[in-house]
C-alpha cells in the first residue's frame, strides 16, 4: 500500500513525533528547524490529546513544582498544535495494521500502537519517542522496520532524536 500524501510536504521524508516529544524545548526546537534540514516534522491529532492529557494529568496531582513545569509543557504542545512547522495527520488507521502493531510488544498501550500505525500509514522514516517501551529492544524496532517496509515499502526506524 502506498503512504498518505500529505498537502504541506512537498515530497521531503516525513519524521513523526510521538505525543512525549511535543512538550520539550529540544524536540519544539527540531520541529520548527526540521524544513532547513530537509524534512518534515510529522505528527497526529490524537498525539496532541495525549501530550495535553499527560499533562494534565501531572497537574492533577497537585504538586506545585511539577503543576508549574507541566503548564510550560502545555503551553509548547498548544504552540505546536498552531504551528506552521508541524504537519499534522488524522488517526484513521488500517484495524489489521493497528492490531499487527499491538502484537509486536505485548507492553504498548493502544495510543502507542495507534501512532505508530498513523507513522507507517504516512509513509514517516522516523518515528521520535522517549517511550521506554518503544525505544528498548532492538527485536521490536526491527520488527517495525520489516512491517513497515511490509506494509508501505517505507522503512520507518525508532529513534530518540
Amino acid at each position: 500500500m502506498a503512504p498518505v500524501s500529505h498537502p504541506k510536504d512537498n515530497g521531503l521524508e516525513r519524521h513523526y513525533y510521538d505525543a512525549c516529544t511535543l512538550g520539550i524545548r529540544e524536540y519544539v526546537v527540531g520541529i520548527n528547524n526540521s524544513r532547513k534540514h530537509g524534512f518534515v516534522a510529522f505528527t497526529s491529532h490524537l498525539a496532541f490529546g495525549e501530550a495535553l492529557a499527560n499533562e494534565i494529568l501531572t497537574i492533577r496531582q497537585d504538586r506545585q513544582k511539577e503543576a508549574e513545569q507541566a503548564k510550560a509543557r502545555m503551553e509548547l504542545i498548544t504552540e505546536m498544535a498552531l504551528s506552521e512547522s508541524l504537519s499534522v495527520g488524522g488517526n484513521d488507521v488500517n484495524s489489521d495494521l493497528l492490531f499487527k502493531v499491538l502484537s509486536l510488544n505485548p507492553r504498548l498501550k493502544v495510543a502507542d500502537g495507534l501512532n505508530l500505525a498513523c507513522a507507517i500509514t504516512f509513509g514517516c522514516k522516523k518515528f521520535i519517542t522517549t517511550d521506554r517501551d518503544m525505544t528498548g529492544g532492538g527485536n521490536f524496532k526491527a520488527a517495525v522496520v520489516a512491517l513497515s517496509s511490509e506494509y508501505n515499502h517505507c522503512a520507518l526506524v525508532i529513534c530518540e532524536k
